[in-house]
């Protein structure tokens, strides 16, 4: 087969024989469709055809990974996720069935090698869409194709095509994290995956049906007041039937990054008030009421959930006596309040809206449709570094040197409960022993002002822990045992190392460490308890 892909001349792919990605250790189910599930039904009785009808998705290969690599990992994803080995039957009501094993077909391109020069993995992969474009049936055995391209026996290109009763938007950005992951660790183990059957489960519960109703009513008050056209405007031209128009601006998306930071919102917020006011202005509404799609993806079980979940909501927005920035932020108020009215009975909803158009005499129209398709990537979890197995951080409070003053910050030393004491010489200050600390409540104010000074040498008294079972961060990380060489911090008459001013990390940015100045601190009386008596002599802290 013959290619032309733009801009680079002719591409050979010649179709090899399709890799098996076998499935198998579920067990047969069915049960009733989830709400997401049902309004995709709905949805494509009445649009069969719809370009949205399936969903696709370029995976993202790692160099040098063979068929075989890719066709473990698909394997491994159809294992975990139910919703992908589901097949969606008709019915009243409709069921969805799961098989326990099977296969899926892999199709399998290559790339001619008398092809000269290298050839972009991304126009293989447009190409491979388009050759699966024919779609997938609402029954079909399973609801998602997989095809890649090769030069040789490594993967250039890989591509997966679902049926949007089996995911939505959200689900094949996890799926295609998934697969990547996998490619990198084929060992990687699943964690806590939350199925469909389970979530259709849950949708039955007594509270989750109350939730239902609501927004059933939620949609019929603002069905009852929403315009048939939003942008009741003339026709500037001839129709020339839908369209889908881009906007591609730089200096836009510079401003959306200025703005968020200004008013502590989401980008999508910030286009979705930029839109309604654009649209008041040149409709002459002071009020914006259509629907938008919404994740409904608020539990931490769903994050990762693959499914369809997402489902339209109507809101309303005033645009009326606000700034931009004030539009914005109620803009803000306005999708968080409209979120909790995203997950409805789709069957329900078709009948409150024929209802509500033939008594308001008219054929509603929910365009335009706000859809965000901008999804945050999740942080990357974090290693268990050596403190996590220390004693837990305590703030301490600690007596030393001539002022007599508790240190009000969070110690370094807490591992063991013992802090740094030192002294002046020469004009900076030097480690002067060790002393064990009162075990005693930290002041709330962590921000305190503090000098850092470097130290040389450490000592410490009999007494005192071992320099092995304090170690900075950076000691840690190279693996030495000693804290010579990092640096002390004055602070209420104490040292301590500056790398435990800035502990913990959610304190951080509240610490102020290069302050010029102490600000005045009130005095507070002596623990009835001491055992000052018995610490050796400190000397005198530094008249600075």
């Amino acid at each position: 087969m013959v290619i032309q892909l733009d801009g680079l001349g002719t591409v050979r792919l010649t179709p090899r024989p399709a890799v098996p990605a076998r499935f198998s250790g579920g067990q047969d189910a069915q049960g009733p469709y989830t709400l997401g599930q049902l309004n995709i039904k709905v949805w494509l009785d009445q649009s069969p055809d719809h370009c949205y009808s399936t969903l696709k998705w370029t995976l993202d290969v790692p160099v040098g990974t063979t068929v075989q690599e890719a066709a473990a990992a698909v394997s491994t994803l159809v294992t975990w996720h139910e919703g992908l080995r589901t097949r969606y039957l008709g019915g009243d009501p409709p069921v969805q069935r799961v098989a326990g094993s099977g296969e899926l077909p892999i199709e399998v391109w290559s790339v001619d090698e008398g092809q000269a020069g290298p050839v972009d993995p991304a126009l293989l992969a447009h190409e491979l869409l388009a050759r699966l474009a024919s779609g997938i049936a609402p029954d079909a055995p399973l609801p998602l194709r997989v095809a890649v391209a090769v030069r040789g026996e490594l993967v250039r290109a890989a591509v997966m095509v679902f049926s949007h009763l089996a995911v939505d938007f959200q689900a094949v950005t996890v799926l295609g994290r998934e697969f990547t992951a996998l490619l990198r660790d084929p060992r990687r183990p699943a964690a806590g995956i939350h199925q469909p059957l389970a979530q259709a489960a849950a949708e039955s519960d007594p509270r989750a049906r109350r939730r239902q109703e609501a927004a059933i009513r939620h949609w019929e008050r603002h069905l009852r007041l929403i315009p048939q056209c939003l942008y009741a405007r003339p026709r500037t031209g001839p129709s020339a039937g839908g369209g889908i128009g881009q906007l591609s601006s730089p200096a836009g998306a510079a401003a959306l990054r200025h703005i968020a930071s200004r008013t502590r919102t989401s980008r999508p917020t910030i286009v979705f008030a930029a839109l309604c006011a654009v649209l008041a202005r040149r409709t002459g509404y002071s009020e914006c009421r259509f629907p938008i799609l919404s994740g409904n993806r608020f539990e931490p079980r769903l994050e990762q959930y693959v499914g369809t979940l997402a489902q339209s909501v109507l809101v309303r927005l005033d645009t009326g006596g606000a700034t931009f920035d004030e539009l914005v932020r109620r803009a803000f108020a306005t999708l968080l309040s409209a979120s909790r009215n995203g997950a409805w009975d789709a069957t329900v909803a078709a009948r409150l809206h024929e209802r509500v158009a033939a008594e308001r005499g008219l054929h509603l129209r929910f365009e335009p449709l706000f859809n965000n398709l901008v999804v945050d990537s999740p942080r990357p979890a974090r290693r268990p570094s050596r403190s996590s197995r220390w004693p837990a951080r305590r703030p301490v409070r600690g007596w030393c040197g001539s002022r007599r003053r508790p240190c009000r910050r969070w110690s370094a030393l807490t591992c063991g409960r013992w802090m740094a004491c030192s002294g002046s010489a020469a004009g900076a200050p030097t480690p002067g022993g060790w002393i064990k600390p009162r075990g005693s409540r930290c002041c709330a104010r962590s921000s305190g002002c503090c000098w850092r000074w470097p130290a040389a040498t450490w000592t410490r008294q009999p007494w005192a822990p071992p320099p092995a079972s304090i170690r900075s961060p950076a000691s840690r990380a190279g693996g030495s045992s000693t804290p010579a060489g990092s640096s002390l911090t004055r602070c209420g008459g104490c040292w301590t190392t500056r790398w435990a001013a800035a502990w913990p990390a959610r304190s951080r940015s509240r610490t102020r460490v290069l302050s010029p100045t102490c600000p005045p601190r009130r005095r507070r009386p002596a623990p009835r308890r001491s055992t000052r008596a018995a610490w050796p002599p400190c000397p005198a802290a530094s008249p600075r």
